[in-house]
């Protein structure tokens, strides 16, 4: 089965900072988000995800990729998941104090976006797009990556 997920590019551009997310005690971040229900749009489903992690919705700016992941995570489950990646903003007063979770196996980290390498950031090919992105430079719109370990 494949998994169909939307994650939320939220940057503050004046820390250069990336907001990510992270499963309690796992040694890997993604991009906050998560599954589409059936019979919800994507934009929807951006947007109740955000109201569950933290609290707050934003606004859905336009989908920048489509990462397709096919992997084996870390309890050895074959996994594919179709994810769309939208830009994501707030209110300014969200990007200057720690966002807290309402999901208790999930935290969040602001990230400055020359240290993307050491949160270990699920696809891989992640970091190098969201710095492409926020300088400017032009990235494809579909991604294909395979046979990445994940939890």
């Amino acid at each position: 089965m494949i998994e169909n997920i939307v994650r939320a590019l939220i940057i503050n551009s004046e820390k250069n900072e990336v907001l990510l997310a992270r499963q309690v005690g796992k040694d890997y971040t993604f991009m906050p988000g998560g599954h589409i229900e059936f019979g919800e749009t994507a934009a929807q489903a951006i947007d109740r995800e955000m109201v569950e992690e933290i609290g707050t919705e934003g606004k859905v700016g336009p989908l920048i990729w489509t990462i397709e992941n096919i992997f084996t995570d870390l309890n050895g489950k074959n996994c594919h998941e179709l994810a769309l990646y939208f830009v994501y903003g707030y209110y300014k007063r969200f990007y200057e104090y720690k966002i807290e979770s309402l999901e208790e196996h999930l935290e969040f980290l602001w990230v400055n976006l020359d240290d993307l390498e050491f949160f270990n950031l699920k696809p891989a090919l992640l970091a190098d797009l969201i710095r492409k992105f926020n300088s400017g430079d032009e990235t494809e719109n579909f991604y294909s990556e395979s046979s990445e370990t994940k939890d």
